[in-house]
């Protein structure tokens, strides 16, 4: 590999010729629409203008760059290896020059999202439904958050994160308080049980949530604490399957008050202090001012609060 993570490439020794950096949008864009005429809409210009334009790029890249078939223009492998680390370059320094003339309506780069399982299936529609209505020119990828997540947002490769307040995530990452949510001990709601302790003797349904409980139950330690016993009958990490399974059965479940509709109740938790759950948005420390990041923030906060 090269510099900057692009490919090694070797070009032609004519010390005349130079690399024409505004020439490599339009490769961005042949490679995302495979079509001269649609590229040439979008930039305002001829196909012939944008075809000449090509062919400057097929002479300085020293590549055939597209096959012509009959879906459209095929990349050529050198273009597939590079197009992906040449678009975040492209971003980065789009967003480093027109930080301050960002405009929603016309945004269209790629958004990636990272969530804990529980905020996607909780808020995932209404997350997209939000952003794609401010941002209607956007491509968004909503993805659920695991180890990587924090290594891929310092590399760019993630935008922003959605996850449930995490103790030391470095300097190179920001984050920022979204919602403290508490849990409740949820069932349906025509439960037989009258009381607290009575609900307790029913199954207990534990959600497991990448990056919280993933070895440890914590609500489970405090309960512990405060000298109630908790029986880990069945385990999920699936909350949209818990919920069906409180729903047709009499088993409980410790949720986030929040995520419970009017098919649920729910007895409040007979602890020293609310089980609080904070949820924080994450994102790269040097971006953490970037009006895209601020508006997604506002965004999102919006549709969990």
């Amino acid at each position: 590999m090269g510099k900057a993570g692009f490919p090694d490439r070797k070009f032609k020794t004519d010390m005349k010729r130079e690399i024409d950096i505004g020439l490599l949008p339009l490769l961005v864009d042949l490679t995302r629409y495979r079509s001269l005429t649609r590229v040439a809409r979008k930039h305002g210009k001829t196909t012939s203008a944008i075809s000449k334009s090509l062919a400057k790029l097929k002479l300085m890249l020293d590549d055939e760059l597209f096959i012509n078939t009959s879906s459209g223009l095929q990349p050529t492998t050198y273009v597939q290896s590079m197009i992906q680390p040449l678009e975040k370059s492209l971003r980065e320094v789009n967003e480093s020059i027109c930080k301050n003339t960002f405009d929603p309506l016309v945004y269209n780069q790629r958004i990636v999202i990272a969530a804990n399982a529980m905020i996607i299936e909780l808020y995932g529609v209404k997350i997209y439904k939000a952003l794609i209505e401010a941002m209607p020119e956007i491509r968004f990828a909503l993805l659920t958050w695991d180890e990587d997540t924090l290594l891929a947002m310092e590399k760019s490769e993630v935008n922003v994160g959605i996850h449930v307040s995490i103790p030391d995530v470095g300097k190179n990452i920001y984050s920022r308080s979204l919602i403290e949510d508490r849990i409740v001990l949820g069932m349906r709601k025509h439960h037989p049980a009258k009381s607290f302790q009575a609900a307790m003797q029913y199954p207990m349904v534990i959600s497991r949530s990448k990056g919280w409980n993933d070895f440890r139950y914590h609500i489970v330690d405090e309960f512990s604490r405060s000298g109630y016993k908790i029986n880990q009958d069945v385990v999920l990490d699936q909350l949209s399957t818990l919920f069906q399974l409180l729903l047709s059965t009499d088993c409980i479940s410790l949720v986030p008050k929040t995520s419970l509709n009017d098919h649920f109740r729910f007895y409040e938790l007979p602890l020293p202090s609310p089980f609080l759950i904070p949820v924080s948005f994450y994102c790269k420390t040097a971006y953490r001012n970037d009006p895209i990041n601020l508006l997604i923030y506002e965004l999102v906060k919006q549709v969990i609060v």
